[in-house]
């Protein structure tokens, strides 16, 4: 598009044609929303996190809580509602 635009390079019906549809498509992904109540099942695991509503636990003495930080840890059950894409935490049935 950027050859078509600014050296005026000829681009075929099927090149803009194929360009709505891959812009509508980057619109779709952009705009979607997806948000329900669901359960987040138990998991034991550890990744670079910091505390928010995912991450409430108890800690040993001198890991800091106030900043990114890596351990083992636990989520327990949890049943709420935001949005969300799947992802290793999001891993649920839809009814």
């Amino acid at each position: 598009m950027a050859a078509a635009v600014f050296f005026g390079e000829t681009a075929s019906t099927a090149f803009w044609i194929a360009s709505a549809l891959m812009g509508f498509g980057v619109w779709l992904h952009l705009t979607e929303h997806h948000e329900h109540e669901h359960c987040h099942e138990p998991i034991e695991h550890t990744h670079t996190h910091s505390h928010d509503l995912h991450h409430q636990h108890q800690h040993a003495l001198g890991i800091p809580l106030n900043k990114s930080h890596e351990h083992w840890h636990r989520h327990e059950p949890m049943m709420h509602k935001h949005s969300h894409f799947p992802d290793i935490h999001n891993q649920h049935q839809h009814e």
